[in-house]
């Protein structure tokens, strides 16, 4: 029997593995598309509800890679210069195991 490495989870703990921007990051384009890889495969249809930004807006959509991994959260304006972001995914969000982050996590840019 062959058995090949998974490539779909890398922890066996749920959480946001990496961003772009990163944590407190100045200067970020205004034109920047926001991504989040996740530790796990992604239950997408957990995302409604637990995913929120502030100032409300310019976010109205996502897409997620075909591994269900990564997240890219696209504005549907230019990022305003000089403005402090908010992303919250909340703990709610799960994996397609069933795992739950184990508290909400927050991109400050």
């Amino acid at each position: 029997i062959l058995a090949l490495p998974s490539i779909t989870q890398t922890s066996n703990i749920f959480f946001v593995e990496s961003t772009t921007p990163t944590q407190n990051q100045t200067n970020v384009p205004i034109t920047t598309i926001l991504s989040f890889t996740f530790s796990q495969v992604l239950n997408t249809s957990t995302l409604p509800g637990n995913l929120e930004w502030s100032p409300t807006g310019p976010i109205t959509s996502f897409t997620v890679t075909p591994n269900n991994r990564q997240v890219s959260l696209t504005p549907n304006v230019n990022f305003a210069n000089g403005s402090l972001y908010t992303i919250r995914f909340k703990k709610e969000v799960q994996s397609t195991t069933g795992n739950s982050m184990q508290a909400d996590f927050e991109l400050i840019f």
